[in-house]
């Protein structure tokens, strides 16, 4: 019974025996693959963390490839701006700049313009400038170092072509950090292999075993594939099992050594303590086999569930067993367990290291498993797919993702995307999601695997590294652009910036002015002056200041300089703003010579003329000598003005000006008052009194000659009027008062010519005063009056008009006639309003004759200066239609001075006035200058003969022969020809047998009031009534008072 209870135990107990045995042997098997696979994607999460940390230095190396300081050759503040990039991003160790003939043109290790040799790594240099493409060297030794490095080389493009190679040097010691950053048990051996596998990194002994090839083996193994494992021996000798990936960017290399002994011993521990328990569970069972049966039995099937969870990679809880073999299966499951638990553990710390975290969605069951760090990268629980939308990723990122998840799904291809995940911190951080597809052996999609890793440091860096290169070309587009020269200065007064105009201003180079100390450019600062200021601007801001700048030509400019003191990553500096100020300067002195100078002409103004006089008089005074001033005004430029333009008149003005200066000598003074008034100064008269006048007639000569303007042909003349200092003045304002004078009297004596002044013209100015005074007042208390002369026709004797005479006859004087106080009036402004009195008063009493039944023509006289006033005729006809006067019978009577001054400005005027229904009579015909040709196109009615010409007919032949041809024009331009001035009837009668169609005169009549106008008239026509009209002349028009 008991042998066969035993074989019966022992029938029972070696199924559970063998089967625990063989379920050891199979998670020993088991655990080694899974341990292997794990140790595989911690070195395959190395690899990718190698990979970052290359690319990231090749993404700073790009953007770094792209400034416009490269483009611009700007060296120095390339290698300025690059070592602060560096230093910002805490990526490479130092940058090199090369160009096709390998020559190192800058290396931030150095100074900048530090002799540089070759590079060393020729080969790759090369190959950037022939594919345009970066690439990532092996170690190598540097030539500025003397230290192995390795170098991430891109290509710098120039105007569409690789003008040269930039390149960013890593240490080892880069590598190494990423090694321990890893917290890998410490007797694990981790090292980084370059695409040649030569060591770059290594967790144990670096500083032996860096630069140095990997074991032969593990050489081999890792060129032949891209991961796996294999047993090897280390660099040291100690056996090892390495566990390798590659990484898929760079095909760097990174490898894990774990020693056999420790790997596999717990392993083979289980093993050997299951073979004991094994031969004392047959030993005990023979002995106890009865007891035993029903225990082991229960131990076995209690055994059965963890050891099935652990061989599906899952964890379940161990029940206790109180048979010892069962309970040590029991510890051998929970350690498989824990030690699986353990590498999941090592798994997540290398995903989290990484920001690294996988999925896997399963399509035939729709389950969807990650990774335990995506929730922890992710800061949020990973809810499934559809529900991700706008919650763990944003709906942009989302919308991509679907899109390219059913591409995938349709053609097999995976996706490669950076997106945005909103992390539980609140922060939306930037990640790059890559899927790839699981197809069957159909070659259809079963599942989709995929990983997550956060970049967001990486973009983060880049943005900032961007932003960075945004600002400085903004600053350098600003100052460039700017109207003024920059200048950064360091506190020696070294140059360390200058914009484009500063280089353009003052001559040279932005190299050479890098080169320079701000002496250079401006002497007052010497090194030490220079510093001196400095130290005091750091206390307080420097105000504005006006300098020199010193060209590199030697020229020098005025600048006005801005400058500021900043302190820029812990280092003073000066900051100086030069605005070119040459252009002020220039308008500042001319504002002080236009202040003394005639702008048109050039010559002396008033201001300057006023200031010399005044010298010249005083210094005559204190030595007893004699000088002169020549008061000079153009006669006849008004019309030229007013005719053929300003522009033209201007001309006219800038030649008089040269031509007075070929009057004069050196020491002489010419000046410009204003308008067509100039001077002449004549300081030194002593021992020539005859100078002044010799001048004035050379004055006169050369401004009479004829000036050429354009195709135009001009003539004018001046009215000099000379006055002597001291005699005739002892100030300035006195001695150009008595030229005016003497100037007025030459104008009053047929122009183009000279007047010396004299006393007697200070008495005629005062009565002229005087006179203008009284003007005034009968203007406002009723002192004018008019008088009528009668107009006669010659062929009927009957009464054809009446002439309007102008008499100032107040009660303060005698009576005065216009030819009196009528140039006057004009040169005090007061005609336009003694005119419009006349017109009215005129009219008035031809409306009242009229109203009498005595219709009579009304001839009114008009100045020139009233006849150019601004609407004339407007004006006149608003006092023909106020006063209800007959346009018909009024006459307005024009001088041919008055025309020809302008003769277009007065065509058109006339015109206007025939359009009222006036007609307009040419009075003073023949004392003018009007031409035949101008005659015919004025729109005249009547024809008065001079009575200058009438009064000498009797005794006279050039003034009947000049009488007759105005007698006969007038009949040939069908006018009617008025005679005045007849004082004889010997005169009338030459007059009537010339065909003269009216006369006036005193053989007529005098001028008479209104009243004896009136009762005239009657006498006279009832005196005459039945006679015909040359009897009636005869006996009814005797000579008349």
């Amino acid at each position: 019974m008991r042998t066969f209870l035993n074989w019966l135990v022992i029938a029972c107990l070696l199924p559970g025996v063998i089967g625990a045995a063989g379920l050891f042997i199979y998670q020993y098997q088991q655990s080694r693959a899974e341990q292997k696979n794990s140790m595989v994607l911690t070195a395959r999460a190395l690899a990718q963390a190698v990979d970052n940390e290359l690319l990231k230095v090749q993404a700073i190396a790009e953007t770094l490839a792209r400034s416009e300081l490269l483009a611009k050759r700007e060296f120095a503040a390339f290698h300025e701006h690059a070592s602060d990039v560096l230093a910002g991003v805490g990526a490479g160790n130092n940058l090199l700049l090369s160009d096709e003939e390998n020559h190192q043109i800058l290396n931030t290790a150095v100074e900048y313009g530090t002799p540089l040799p070759p590079r060393k790594s020729t080969e790759q240099v090369r190959r950037v400038f022939t594919t345009g493409k970066p690439a990532i060297s092996n170690l190598f030794i540097g030539s500025v170092l003397k230290r192995p490095l390795i170098s991430i080389d891109v290509p710098v493009v120039v105007n569409g072509r690789v003008a040269y190679v930039l390149g960013i040097a890593m240490v080892p010691e880069n590598f190494n950090a990423i090694l321990q950053a890893q917290k890998l048990p410490s007797n694990w051996i981790s090292a980084v292999f370059d695409t040649s596998g030569t060591v770059a990194a290594r967790t144990l002994s670096p500083e032996k075993f860096v630069g140095k090839k990997a074991n032969a083996t593990l050489l081999k193994s890792m060129m032949e594939s891209g991961e796996g494992s294999i047993e090897s021996t280390t660099l040291e000798g100690i056996p090892v099992v390495s566990f390798y990936s590659r990484a898929p960017a760079t095909n760097w290399r990174v490898a894990i050594g774990i020693s056999r002994q420790s790997l596999w011993t717990a392993l083979a521990h289980d093993l050997t303590m299951l073979a004991t328990g094994v031969i004392a569970l047959f030993a005990i069972g023979a002995a106890l086999a009865w007891l035993m049966g029903r225990r082991i039995a229960h131990s076995i099937t209690a055994l059965t569930i963890p050891a099935r969870a652990l061989g599906e990679g899952n964890a379940a809880p161990i029940p206790s067993v109180e048979i010892k073999e069962a309970a040590e299966v029991a510890s051998a499951i929970r350690r498989a367990a824990d030690l699986l638990k353990a590498k999941d553990v090592q798994l997540t710390e290398a995903h989290l290291l990484a920001g690294f975290g996988t999925w896997t969605w399963d399509l035939r069951t729709n389950e969807v498993a990650s990774s335990e760090s995506m929730p922890i990268i992710c800061g949020r629980d990973i809810p499934a797919f559809p529900e991700q939308r706008g919650t763990l990723l944003t709906v942009e990122s989302w919308e991509r993702i679907n899109a390219a998840m059913q591409e995938a799904l349709k053609t097999g291809q995976g996706y490669d995307l950076e997106i945005q995940v909103n992390h539980g911190s609140g922060v939306v951080r930037w990640m790059n999601a890559k899927c790839e597809v699981v197809l069957n052996e159909q070659n259809e999609v079963v599942a989709l695997r995929g990983m997550l890793q956060d970049i967001h440091e990486r973009k983060h860096a880049n943005e900032l590294l961007r932003q960075s290169e945004q600002e400085l070309r903004k600053f350098k587009f600003f100052s460039d652009h700017a109207n003024d020269s920059h200048l950064l200065l360091d506190t020696a007064g070294r140059v360390r910036y200058a914009n484009q105009l500063a280089s353009e201003r003052l001559g040279y180079s932005e190299a050479e002015l890098l080169q320079m100390h701000i002496s250079d450019i401006e002497s007052l600062y010497a090194e030490d002056r220079f510093k001196e200021i400095f130290a005091q601007s750091r206390q307080g801001r420097i105000q504005p200041f006006e300098t020199t700048h010193r060209r590199k030509d030697e020229s020098v400019f005025p600048v006005e300089v801005t400058a500021t003191v900043l302190e820029l990553h812990g280092e003073w500096l000066m900051f100086a703003t030069s605005r070119d100020i040459t252009e002020r300067k220039q308008v500042e002195q001319r504002v002080r010579d236009a202040a003394l100078h005639d702008t048109l002409t050039g010559l002396p103004n008033r201001a300057l003329v006023m200031d010399y006089c005044e010298r010249m008089l005083a210094a005559a005074q204190r030595n007893h000598g004699r000088g002169a001033l020549l008061f000079i005004d153009l006669d006849r430029f008004k019309p030229i003005n007013d005719t053929y333009g300003h522009e033209t008149g201007d001309r006219v003005l800038q030649e008089v000006g040269k031509r007075l200066r070929d009057c004069t000598r050196h020491e002489d003074l010419v000046g410009r008052l204003g308008g067509d008034e100039f001077v002449i100064v004549l300081p030194h008269i002593d021992g020539d009194h005859r100078r002044a006048r010799i001048v004035a007639q050379h004055v006169v000569d050369s401004i009479s000659q004829p000036f050429r303007i354009n195709t135009l042909e001009l003539s004018i003349s001046p009215s000099i009027g000379i006055s002597y200092f001291t005699e005739h003045a002892s100030d300035v304002n006195t001695l150009i008062h008595t030229a005016d004078l003497a100037m007025y009297q030459a104008k009053q004596s047929g122009r183009a010519n000279f007047h010396i002044y004299t006393p007697e013209l200070e008495q005629q100015a005062n009565q002229a005063h005087q006179l203008e005074l009284r003007m005034r007042r009968a203007l406002k208390n009723g002192g004018f009056k008019l008088l009528y002369q009668p107009v006669i026709d010659i062929k009927s004797g009957r009464l054809a008009g009446a002439e309007a005479l102008l008499r100032l006859e107040d009660n303060d004087d005698e009576p005065i006639g216009p030819n009196s106080f009528i140039p006057i009036a004009e040169s005090a402004g007061l005609i336009g309003q003694l005119g419009e009195w006349v017109a009215v008063e005129a009219c008035r009493q031809q409306e009242e004759w009229m109203r009498q039944g005595l219709k009579v023509t009304m001839a009114i006289n008009v100045s020139p200066l009233q006849l150019r006033q601004p609407a004339f005729a407007e004006k006149l006809g608003r006092i023909i239609t106020d006063l209800g006067a007959d346009p018909s019978y009024l006459e307005l009577e024009v001088t041919e001075s008055a025309i020809m001054e302008n003769l277009n400005e007065a065509i058109e005027i006339l015109k206007k006035i025939k359009s009222l229904g006036v007609k307009v009579a040419l009075d003073d015909f023949g004392v003018g200058y009007s031409s035949l040709s101008s005659l015919t196109n004025l729109p005249l009615d009547k024809l008065k003969v001079d009575q200058s010409f009438v009064q000498h007919i009797e005794r006279d032949q050039a003034s009947r022969a000049v009488t007759e041809a105005i007698l006969a024009l007038g009949h040939s331009l069908k006018l009617d020809v008025h005679g005045e001035g007849i004082e004889s009837e010997n005169a009338l009668l030459y007059l009537e047998e010339h065909g003269c169609n009216q006369a006036q005169g005193y053989w007529f009549s005098r001028p008479l009031p209104p009243n004896e106008f009136v009762r005239w008239y009657h006498e006279q026509w009832e005196a005459g009534a039945s006679s015909s009209g040359w009897d009636r002349l005869k006996r009814m028009w005797s000579p008349r008072e």
